[in-house]
């Protein structure tokens, strides 16, 4: 009789990014997914795999989102695949992690993983990144915790996770008819100039749903603190950045344009 342990089936979905970069210019400059997931994973072998994308994380957009989450879906309800791992781009991860965890439903575990440097990098850390994904994603105590970000041995939740080695942190803008929902990056408690303060509620008073967050990157935007949101009709982001304050705000208008229902939204997600 064989003592080995049983070990639980894993499903690779692979969009792409740096951790599938291969250089291109010295070594600095790569081109992102030059790799198959099936090259990924000669480091990880006895994975079950498939390519969902093939892009850098910056191009990642609304309908590879709705692909990869009826992906991940599927393998969870599958009932011989115990969790999911997802290679992706770096730069835009936080934003699908989070969207992952709003639309996904199942216990089972869920982990992003990515790399700093590409595939073919000296000293490469997209690798040991997936090992580390993977026996997480295997660990029993994985289930339940929502979608997991893993990356530099450490283990990140996606509500929570931020790539903050970037320059700066963007604004959404949009000056286009028929806008639905505004993201502010503001200063401090999310605050706005008096000039931002008055175009953005004009655009409240036409029916576009505003959405106050911080540029800061930590701390919690509070209603009425210092601009009259009820005066307004704005809603406060809360602890959410502005991208995952975006994601959110792109779903709950799928639902609702009320503004105080996609208020008990953000202080609920």
């Amino acid at each position: 009789m064989s003592l080995a342990p049983t070990l639980p089936r894993l499903r690779v979905l692979a969009t792409g990014g740096t951790i599938a970069g291969a250089q291109t210019k010295g070594t600095r400059g790569y081109q992102a997914a030059a790799f198959s997931v099936e090259a990924l994973i000669a480091a990880v072998p006895q994975l079950e795999v498939e390519q969902v994308a093939a892009l850098g994380s910056q191009d990642m957009d609304e309908s590879t989102w709705r692909k990869l989450a009826a992906r991940t879906q599927a393998a969870l309800d599958s009932s011989d695949i115990a969790a999911v791992v997802i290679t992706h781009g770096t730069d835009t991860m936080e934003e699908t992690a989070f969207f992952l965890n709003l639309v996904v439903r199942s216990a089972q575990p869920v982990v992003l993983v990515g790399a700093m440097r590409p595939a073919t990098a000296i000293s490469a850390d997209g690798p040991m990144n997936l090992y580390n994904a993977v026996a997480v994603a295997a660990h029993a105590e994985a289930r339940g915790r929502g979608v997991l970000v893993v990356a530099n041995d450490e283990i990140h939740f996606a509500r929570e996770v931020a790539k903050t080695n970037t320059t700066q942190v963007g604004t959404f803008r949009a000056t286009a008819r028929g806008l639905a929902g505004l993201v502010l990056a503001g200063v401090g408690d999310g605050n706005l100039g008096a000039v931002a303060l008055a175009a953005a509620a004009e655009a409240a008073k036409n029916g576009v749903a505003v959405v106050r967050s911080s540029r800061t990157g930590g701390g919690v935007v509070e209603r009425n603190l210092e601009i009259d949101d009820d005066r307004h009709g704005f809603i406060v982001a809360d602890e959410l950045n502005p991208q995952k304050a975006r994601v959110l705000l792109m779903l709950g208008l799928t639902r609702t344009c009320d503004v105080g229902t996609l208020q008990e939204m953000f202080f609920t997600y």
